[in-house]
């Protein structure tokens, strides 16, 4: 029986939902984004031979960097996120260990984010 154009639409949205394909997919997007935040900073040294502090200061206060900043510690948090969970899902057993792992890991990365964003926004 041959498929409809909308019946093949509904399974492509429906793959999205497929256990690990989101996570695939957030995984592949956040590499994306570090890997453009690092041709930033590559840019930066690049184009300032000699780096003063004025040009250090501004680099970081201008509002691009700042988002292009946020936007890869998110990413990193996503991905840090999937990694630890997988490896705990795969190698921890005991359920409590698990959980408590879970927890710490999901604790530390709430963390590092908000006291990301206080660095950046803070002194503007």
């Amino acid at each position: 029986m041959e498929k409809t154009v909308t019946q093949k639409n509904l399974h492509w949205q429906r793959c999205l939902f497929w256990p690990g394909v989101r996570d695939w997919l957030i995984q592949r997007t956040t590499a994306v984004i570090l890997a453009l935040y690092t041709i930033l900073i590559f840019l930066f040294f690049i184009t300032h031979s000699h780096v003063t502090f004025e040009a250090w200061r501004a680099f970081w206060h201008h509002p691009f960097v700042q988002i292009m900043t946020f936007l890869s510690v998110m990413s990193i948090a996503f991905h840090t996120w999937i990694g630890f969970w997988t490896i705990f899902e795969d190698y921890v057993k005991p359920i409590f260990l698990k959980f408590a792992l879970e927890v710490g890991v999901f604790i530390l990365i709430v963390w590092y984010s908000i006291w990301t964003f206080q660095i950046l926004w803070s002194s503007s």
